[in-house]
């Protein structure tokens, strides 16, 4: 490709990455109306499908997703997952009961699971060919859009459905969706190792019931059935019978999904639990702030979003931060602790800020929250196009976006289950506290985890294979 297609490449996928992560949040203050529009009447009982229904899909294809990319190529897997999530979009804002909705949220999160993790599998093969400099920056602001999604999505949920209706954020996605893939169809060309016969499906069936089953349990336990009940207890061993499944297949079959050699790598396995604990803090700190700012402050939705925003600039100063050390090649190790402290300091924080104190010094938590944040999660990604062969960059890649997801959802389960049992007793107040404290304990863990990263552990771009390009 030249500079030109490249640019159109990265904005492409840039803009790709951006709108499947909104929807994976856009819904959240948009799902009263939208009940209340479609089943009048109705309760609230099935808001929490519609929100979960798209991330519970999405998250369960992810290392499916990062398979078919190595085998068949990122281009025709990448192009299939957009087209699957514009047909979809159309659909959902079409929707005309509750019970279709959720399904097509199902069927959209099928494709936006696909370009939440084939966008960074895609930098990091444009990556490899880069000697500009310019994928690191693109690779560093897709890492930060993981969670930069977290925040907007509220805010452009509610502003949509305010100004227009709850149908458009699903149109939305539609011309935007068929620009990138227009663009992508035009000028994107990558070396592909093709591999057809490795797909190892019972691999897949294994690791999609496990996935399924226990993102389940996070997303429903303690709330609509207790711990106890015997419907937890069954996913649980289903989701545990997957997991052991999956792992007797990596040992006796000749193409294993996650290949010995990935686990072998020292930097991969931390890098793995690195993204799962950084799933948690991010879920203390941006679910449990909206919490605040609506309970305690008494901010409308839209409001709720813009407040959040000191937390969207800190990752983006963050992922600055990372960068400029990656473009010195400096080992990463020292600056991904020190984020992954700052981000513990910030939570720490907030569990001791009183939810009455003026709103400057919530901001300037929020913004030190971001910047730590930023710094881990941008050179934690770049650190993964360092350590593998190319060939495994799509497996690789989408198995740290599914150990961040799971963490996203376990730390969602272990807070509500906190939050609920608190909130009725000492207060809303102090149950939040008490969510931040934890969140504050789990990433000084994470900053221990990451001594563990050898020392010489670097970002460096691999040199190209020279497969040919497809």
């Amino acid at each position: 490709m030249t500079e030109r297609e490249r640019l159109w490449v990265m904005l492409a996928g840039l803009a790709t990455l951006l709108v499947s992560l909104l929807d994976s949040t856009i819904v959240t203050t948009a799902a009263v109306p939208i009940v209340h529009s479609l089943d009048t009447g109705a309760g609230t009982g099935s808001v929490p499908w519609l929100l979960a229904s798209y991330v519970l899909a999405g998250t369960v294809v992810q290392p499916l997703y990062g398979k078919l990319a190595d085998a068949y190529g990122v281009k025709i897997v990448y192009l299939s997952a957009i087209a699957v999530f514009v047909v979809f979009s159309t659909l959902c804002g079409l929707a005309r009961s509750m019970p279709e909705l959720i399904v097509l949220r199902a069927l959209q999160g099928l494709g936006g699971g696909g370009l939440m993790s084939l966008t960074m599998v895609l930098f990091g093969h444009l990556r490899a060919e880069d000697e500009t400099g310019q994928a690191d920056s693109n690779n560093a602001t897709a890492a930060v859009l993981v969670g930069a999604g977290l925040v907007l999505g509220p805010l452009a949920g509610g502003l949509i459905t305010e100004g227009l209706s709850w149908h458009w954020i699903f149109f939305f996605n539609v011309p935007l969706g068929l620009a990138c893939l227009a663009v992508l169809a035009r000028f994107l060309r990558l070396p592909v190792h093709r591999q057809p016969g490795s797909l190892e499906i019972p691999s897949a069936l294994c690791l999609g019931l496990a996935g399924a089953a226990l993102l389940t349990v996070c997303q429903t336990g303690g709330r609509e059935f207790a711990w106890g009940d015997w419907r937890i207890t069954a996913m649980i061993v289903a989701g545990l019978v997957g997991v052991g499944l999956f792992v007797w297949r990596q040992l006796v079959s000749e193409a294993p999904f996650f290949p010995p050699r990935l686990l072998r790598e020292p930097t991969l396995r931390v890098l793995t639990v690195l993204q799962l604990t950084s799933g948690v803090a991010l879920t203390a700190g941006v679910v449990y702030l909206t919490l605040e700012l609506q309970l305690l402050r008494g901010s409308s939705p839209a409001a709720t979003g813009l407040h959040l925003l000191p937390i969207a600039i800190g990752l983006g100063i963050g992922s600055r931060l990372g960068l400029s050390l990656v473009r010195r090649n400096r080992p990463l190790r020292t600056s991904i602790v020190l984020g992954s402290l700052a981000t513990a300091a910030a939570l720490a924080g907030l569990a001791l800020y009183p939810a009455d104190a003026p709103y400057a010094g919530l901001y300037a938590l929020m913004l030190l929250f971001g910047t730590g944040t930023g710094i881990g999660l941008g050179n934690e990604t770049l650190l993964i196009f360092g350590v593998v062969e190319r060939r495994d960059i799509g497996v690789a890649v989408t198995g740290i976006r599914f150990a961040e997801t799971l963490g996203t959802a376990l730390g969602a389960a272990v807070f509500a289950t906190v939050f609920e049992g608190l909130a009725g007793g000492s207060g809303v107040s102090h149950a939040i506290g008490v969510v931040f404290g934890i969140g504050a304990v789990t990433t000084v863990a994470a900053a221990a985890i990451a001594t563990r990263i050898p020392a010489g552990a670097t970002a460096r771009p691999e040199v190209p294979s020279g497969v040919k390009a497809a």
